[in-house]
């Protein structure tokens, strides 16, 4: 059964998502409440396997989700972008030779998609849950959410500044409220003068973000870079920037030829023990990607971003 909602009415009351056997599928106006939605799934008794859409064949869905293994646990995929799969593959899923068996799949769609997502709707053998964009007077609604997940609640002066000059989607949102979060102890005493100055000043800090990645936090590292959407030169600013930061953490002997190790120093000290030199050189090709498709002003650089962020969280 497919159902549609709006994002505050959806959370108000506890609901689960995806958490039997079967395909299900996913569509949200905005990729901060599909991953919300997409933790609510209870993968404890599953492998969890994340593929992007073109990564998908008959064969494989064959091999890794029809086949029957006694010595396998159960299984879950989810495929990003579902509306990239080939004919293929989607005449095959809607087949009524198909069956997941104990086995799970969750197909994410992008936001604007509607051909593939409506001819499954159509279909009793699907399961999905579409969160609709809020109307231009229902923002307030929405920031009321944001407000609660992150528990940062701000009185009504305060949230009118923020509608009225802050830009209404859910990453601009949320990162302007962990910024006012981490900035000031009672948030409810908050000024419109202060949120003016915040809206104004809310830049990426790289170092936050790097703290992020030296621990191995990857999961809050991709999520804040990806909600904080930048612009090309902050990304191309970004990926040449990590990559210096990998090589410290592949090689912090530098640190020993200065006289007092920085805050940042002893970081990298710390987080060089948790990274094997293979991970690191991943990582490291994935920030070279961003920079040079920072350069070319790639229209895909934040679906590679949404991706790796997608990927990250356990």
């Amino acid at each position: 059964m497919f159902s549609s909602w709006n994002a505050w009415d959806y959370f108000s009351t506890k609901r689960e998502f995806a958490n039997d056997s079967g395909v299900y599928c996913l569509k949200s106006f905005d990729t901060f409440i599909e991953k919300i939605i997409l933790d609510t799934v209870d993968y404890s008794d599953s492998q969890k396997i994340v593929k992007i859409a073109d990564e998908v064949s008959v064969d494989f869905l064959v091999e890794s989700i029809e086949s029957l293994d006694l010595f396998s646990t159960h299984k879950t995929l989810l495929v990003l972008f579902a509306e990239q799969l080939s004919n293929e593959v989607k005449e095959y899923i809607l087949s009524d030779s198909f069956s997941t068996g104990d086995n799970r799949i969750i197909l994410v769609f992008s936001n604007k998609e509607k051909g593939h997502f409506l001819s499954l709707k159509k279909n009793s053998k699907f399961s999905g849950l579409e969160i609709e964009p809020p109307k231009f007077w229902e923002v307030q609604k929405l920031l009321d959410l944001l407000m609660k997940i992150t528990k940062v609640w701000l009185n009504y002066d305060c949230q009118q500044v923020v509608l009225e000059y802050s830009e209404n989607d859910c990453g601009t949102l949320i990162n302007l409220l962990k910024k006012i979060g981490l900035n000031f102890k009672d948030t409810k005493t908050v000024t419109p003068e202060q949120i003016k100055e915040a809206i104004t000043n809310n830049k990426i800090d790289q170092f936050y973000l790097a703290s992020f990645f030296s621990q191995k936090r990857l999961e809050d590292y991709y999520k804040d870079l990806f909600y904080l959407r930048p612009d090309f030169e902050s990304l191309r600013s970004i990926g040449s920037f990590m990559q210096g930061h990998i090589t410290r953490l592949l090689d912090p002997s530098y640190i020993d030829k200065k006289p007092r190790a920085s805050k940042y120093d002893k970081e990298i000290q710390a987080g060089s023990r948790l990274w094997s030199k293979e991970e690191l050189e991943l990582e490291s090709n994935f920030f070279n990607e961003i920079e040079l498709m920072a350069k070319s002003k790639s229209p895909f650089i934040m679906d590679k971003i949404r991706i790796k962020y997608l990927e990250s969280y356990k």
